[in-house]
């Protein structure tokens, strides 16, 4: 079964302790209700213009365009759990997590919920406080996977600005065409 409710982490931010927030699978309650924006109840990987999977990972599925003209980058990934996905934008100048900027996501009550984090060590990362996120939730489906044995398989769908808003903790998007390292 599909869904398309989307939620969105707010602009408020409370500290908790994010190791045990990522052991748990925990998202902080600071959510938006925001509409889906189509009915659809399917994922559609042809609307994007490249993927990548990641073998090593079991199968992790990454697709994504770049829209010159909002300037934004559009990206789902794929991944068989029923638990959170996340994704980093490395520190450019060593491409490690130290440094990195970070977007959680998780189907949470049929509901997706992102939350943009970054990471200061090798440690679990922090929740972005600076009142503002780049990272906006588009939809999410989550079913039983046929063609694995009928393993959890989630998709998440999110948008973020090419342009970093908030340059403390945020990582701009190099638009070059290369994916630099996945």
């Amino acid at each position: 079964k599909y869904r398309t409710v989307v939620k969105m982490a707010s602009t408020r931010c409370r500290r908790s302790s994010p190791i045990l927030a990522f052991a748990v699978g925990l998202l902080l309650p600071l959510l938006l209700l925001v509409s889906a924006t189509t009915a659809q109840t399917t994922f559609n990987p042809s609307t994007y213009d490249h993927t990548f999977t990641l073998a090593a990972a079991g199968n992790l599925k990454f697709h994504w365009k770049i829209d010159k003209t909002a300037n934004e980058i559009h990206l789902a990934i794929q991944a068989h759990t029923s638990g959170w996905i996340g994704f980093g934008l490395a520190e450019p100048s060593s491409g490690s997590m130290p440094g990195s900027d970070m977007m959680v996501a998780k189907v949470i009550n049929n509901q997706l919920v992102v939350t943009d984090h970054y990471a200061t060590s090798y440690l679990a990362p922090e929740q972005d406080c600076n009142n503002v996120s780049d990272w906006k939730a588009v939809r999410s489906f989550q079913g039983a996977d046929a063609t694995n044995g009928g393993e959890i398989l989630t998709t998440v769908e999110v948008t973020r600005a090419l342009q970093a808003v908030d340059t403390y903790n945020d990582r701009s998007i190099l638009d070059d065409g290369i994916p630099h390292r996945l």
